[in-house]
């Protein structure tokens, strides 16, 4: 019992951390590198890395407890994914939160789509990913 809450938590912490480190580089990296920011933020960037980070901040508490829900149901025994792969699911997850915010930018902003596609993406990656972890020993 023991054995499967601490392979729970290092399944947890894995994607936690890794989605965490992806993305605050990706907020820096898409406000100082590409200028994707409201023209509002043109000559105040600090205040758009400071809304960007609160933003996939706050996402990434949903989609980490998610995750962390799913994968506590999910694992019955001491085995659980492997690490690695836990990790790059994390990395994922910021890049595509991004990518899909450029996407909906360009949509009706009253489009019931927007909503259903940043739910869809916001719940159903983290669940997706804690159900492609295979029940094989930590890596």
């Amino acid at each position: 019992m023991l054995a499967r809450a601490k392979t729970v938590w290092y399944l947890i912490g894995a994607f936690v951390v890794s989605a965490t480190a992806c993305s605050i580089a990706m907020t820096i990296a898409a406000i100082q590198v590409f200028g994707w920011h409201d023209d509002k933020f043109r000559d105040a960037p600090g205040s758009a890395i400071q809304v960007g980070l609160v933003d996939i901040g706050i996402s990434l508490l949903i989609a980490s407890l998610v995750f962390a829900l799913v994968v506590a149901l999910r694992i019955r025994n001491e085995r659980g994914g492997p690490l690695w792969l836990v990790v790059v699911f994390g990395a994922i997850y910021p890049v595509g939160y991004l990518m899909l915010g450029r996407v909906l930018i360009r949509m009706d902003p009253e489009s019931i789509a927007v909503v259903v596609l940043s739910l869809a993406y916001l719940v159903l990656y983290p669940t997706l990913s804690a159900f492609g972890i295979r029940r094989t020993p930590i890596i």
